[in-house]
């Protein structure tokens, strides 16, 4: 039994594998291990919001904001081996700029305009029973 607790009483680790720790050098190891660059994923998330904007709510200034990230993105890209998310992120700009000048938004009075419009309509049909006279 005593032989066994002074086995476990000695250290087991080899004392040339043991490597004291250094605050220092573990500070450095992380501050170089967390500067990852995310510039082309920011700019890549950039570019996706601002064409789904240009895209959906027809903002020509997020279209070519959108198209601007694409062109940045493909600078920052230092080979083609992300081609794919280059190819969707250009593809998703330019359906938004050409869903921009595709159809120009309509003005809220010219929108009023129409529902008045076909309001009147209604009304001379006789489908509508109650019209408000201050449309």
């Amino acid at each position: 039994m005593s032989s066994r607790l002074s086995s476990l009483s000695a250290d087991p680790r080899r004392p040339d594998l043991v490597m004291p720790w250094d605050r220092e050098a573990s500070k450095a190891e992380a501050e170089k291990a967390g500067k990852t660059d995310f510039t082309k994923e920011i700019i890549m998330l950039l570019a996706t919001a601002l064409a789904f904007a240009a895209f959906f709510m027809k903002l020509r200034w997020c279209g070519w904001a959108s198209a601007l990230c694409v062109c940045s993105y493909l600078s920052h890209a230092a080979a083609m081996a992300d081609f794919r998310s280059l190819a969707q992120i250009a593809t998703l700009a330019i359906s938004g700029l050409g869903m921009v000048y595709a159809k120009p938004k309509m003005e809220r009075r010219a929108v009023m305009k129409e529902i008045y419009a076909l309001s009147q309509t209604l009304h001379d049909a006789g489908q509508l029973d109650s019209m408000p006279k201050d449309l």
